[in-house]
């Protein structure tokens, strides 16, 4: 990344939120003193396509023993993809977190953050209909153990280097819809 944008990579936002809640990552980087970003596709990172499809997990996340209902902690945390579905009350536009409560002591904590928080009831139910993690770990990926060998060859510049070659066609497809204007993206929907 730091050789495309030709700077020093100083940050990186898995979820960045500017406009909304989504998949879409932000880079921030010096070049000739300044500080400047941009927005990151998940199409446009190697690193983050593959850490979303689970391809470049450390070898335990595969057996996660907590990746289930029962729980270790007093809270368990994350994005609640799919509380659309569940409380289509809520303003989802800036995301919405999951907050799991898996103790007595985490009970009585949740009483306290709610002078803090916007909370409102859900069910684990409800949560793990969308959160995979919350029902068996991630399944290790067919693609894993190539993305491991060639990183072990070649360093990250051949992962990456491997990767655009190999999605070339699909990167061109994203950005070139990333081009048509949502005007124009909600007027073929109808017609089509």
């Amino acid at each position: 990344m730091e050789s495309k944008l030709k700077g020093k990579v100083i940050d990186f936002k898995f979820r960045d939120k500017t406009n909304g809640w989504g998949l879409r990552g932000k880079v921030f980087y010096k070049k000739q003193g300044k500080v400047l970003q941009k927005s990151i596709q998940t199409i446009d990172s190697y690193y983050y396509t593959y850490f979303l499809h689970g391809d470049i997990y450390r070898e335990c996340c595969y057996e996660c023993k907590y990746a289930c209902g029962s729980r270790e902690g007093d809270f368990t945390m994350g994005d609640y993809w799919g509380v659309e579905r569940a409380h289509p009350e809520i303003e989802t536009k800036n995301g919405v977190s999951v907050l799991l409560v898996n103790s007595k002591k985490g009970t009585l904590l949740k009483e306290e953050l709610t002078k803090y928080l916007y909370l409102t009831e859900s069910t684990f139910e409800q949560a793990k209909v969308q959160n995979e993690q919350l029902n068996n770990p991630m399944a290790k990926s067919s693609r894993r153990e190539e993305i491991l060998r060639v990183w072990k060859e070649g360093g990250y510049e051949a992962v990456a280097k491997d990767y655009y070659r190999k999605n070339k066609k699909q990167i061109i497809k994203t950005k070139s819809k990333m081009l048509i204007p949502l005007s124009l993206k909600k007027f073929l929907k109808r017609i089509l």
